[in-house]
């Protein structure tokens, strides 16, 4: 009987690439804190600045 070698290669595509997208994910997530954040910071100043404007409309 003749001597038969098989040889069998995977190769994984997909985790590199689910890590990828992984890693998009939680930059994506950061940057969307990042501006919850900012756009808190900016309610509360245009709150300040209302009530800053009442006070000079009444003393006027």
């Amino acid at each position: 009987m003749p001597d038969v070698s098989i040889a069998i290669s995977a190769q994984d595509s997909y985790s590199s690439a689910i890590k990828n997208m992984a890693q998009i994910t939680k930059s994506f997530s950061k940057d969307m804190d990042e501006m919850e954040e900012t756009l808190h910071k900016l309610n509360t100043n245009k709150y300040s600045l209302k009530l800053d404007a009442d006070a000079a409309l009444k003393e006027l």
